[in-house]
């Protein structure tokens, strides 16, 4: 069964309160309610590492999973490191004993298992306790995110020498791409399938150019807020010795911005081609995801407190727009302060910049803009360069 696993909110609800009721005495009550209720908003998906495969063997059937778990809850804090953390930063935490890395763990839960006598084989399913890790992080001054992107559209060029290849069954490196897993940053990345629309819109013309601007298309199709060429350049390829290359990554977001990667690569010789695409392929991931969390970094022990006006036309959008609240990372908390029929004052606690809690809003289908007198919240986005 998967976890049984809280999202670590306390959810503002009125359905209960009848705070539209037409009994004023009920929605006094709701009111009351409402303003002693904070909400802790930390999603628990971005927090949860799911499908961690284990297999041991020990004396025993239980010392098999008792070691299984321990490996596992290990593999899992990895993996949110990995998530979570700016890269370099990772280096900064000390060893972690099993104690520690059990303290960090809410609950854990089993996707699917094998047994015998004294093998145990399993993946598992392991809840973090948000708080625990942001404490964890900031005690050690590690860097991190808590804001998701939306999807990076990845067209991978292989040259070799004056040869270009892009959607040519021979391009081993896109095969590298479709070949490696999905992960799971904070920024989904993908490639595109290279049906007939594809090579319409990208064909060697347009790839040998390198213009991040003409993926525009291709990345709308595909609902990417990015698109990037990752080219991996060579000479032709020798017989024998070592084979050099040259990674180049140009990425365009939705304002127009350009980023770039440079990175050189070696392998021995031609059989370990592969070896170098894959960990070319992973150094193009990294960037990515690097380049979002450096963008959007939680702030070490900077608190900031936004006061909103929220519109309120009746009880079901409401309730809609606090459900919307608590998926946000980017919110510490937030709580009522106010609130009548028309209107409800909100307190946002975050860590984040303005500008990155307004992005983590319209991920969450809200608004966050600046009125005349206070900040005005709303459900519906109006694109404020969430990229």
């Amino acid at each position: 069964m998967p976890p049984r696993v809280g999202t670590g909110k306390r959810r503002v609800g009125l359905k209960r309160m009848g705070i539209f009721s037409r009994n004023p005495k009920s929605g006094l009550v709701g009111i009351v309610l409402a303003l002693l209720a904070p909400s802790s908003v930390w999603s628990a998906d971005l927090f949860t590492v799911r499908g961690v495969s284990v297999d041991v063997t020990a004396a025993t059937a239980v010392a098999a999973r008792a070691q299984a778990e321990r490996e596992g809850r290990r593999r899992a804090f990895t993996r949110l490191l990995a998530r979570l953390a700016v890269s370099d930063h990772h280096g900064r935490l000390p060893a972690l004993s099993d104690q520690d890395v059990l303290g960090l763990v809410k609950g854990h839960g089993v996707q699917a298992e094998k047994t015998s006598t004294v093998r145990y084989i399993g993946d598992l399913d392991f809840a973090f306790r948000p708080a625990a890790v942001r404490r964890l992080f900031d005690r050690f001054e590690v860097d991190y995110a808590v804001t998701t992107s939306g999807p990076v559209l990845v067209v991978p060029v292989r040259r070799v020498g004056p040869v270009l290849r892009v959607w040519e069954e021979d391009n081993r490196w896109r095969e590298a791409w479709n070949a490696l897993p999905d992960g799971d940053g904070l920024v989904p990345v993908m490639v595109p399938f290279g049906d007939l629309d594809d090579m319409s819109d990208i064909g060697p013309e347009t790839a040998a150019r390198g213009d991040p601007r003409d993926l525009i298309d291709i990345a709308s199709r595909y609902g990417a807020d990015r698109a990037a060429y990752a080219v991996l350049a060579s000479a032709d390829l020798p017989t024998t010795g070592p084979v050099e290359f040259t990674l180049t990554v140009t990425m365009l977001d939705a304002n127009g911005k350009e980023t770039s990667l440079t990175e050189g690569l070696s392998a021995t010789n031609a059989d370990a081609i592969e070896d170098v695409m894959v960990r070319a392929v992973e150094a193009v991931r990294g960037w990515v995801q690097d380049s979002w969390k450096s963008r959007n970094l939680v702030r070490r022990g900077v608190l900031q407190h936004i006061t909103v006006a929220v519109p309120i036309s009746d009880h079901t959008a409401w309730l809609d727009l606090t459900k919307r609240l608590n998926r946000v990372d980017a919110l510490q908390s937030w709580q009522v302060l106010q609130l009548n029929r028309q209107e409800a004052r909100l307190d946002l606690s975050t860590r984040s910049e303005t500008t990155t809690l307004r992005m983590a809003l319209a991920r969450a289908g809200l608004t966050l803009a600046e009125g005349a007198q206070t900040w005005r919240l709303s459900a519906g986005t109006t694109d404020p360069a969430v990229q």
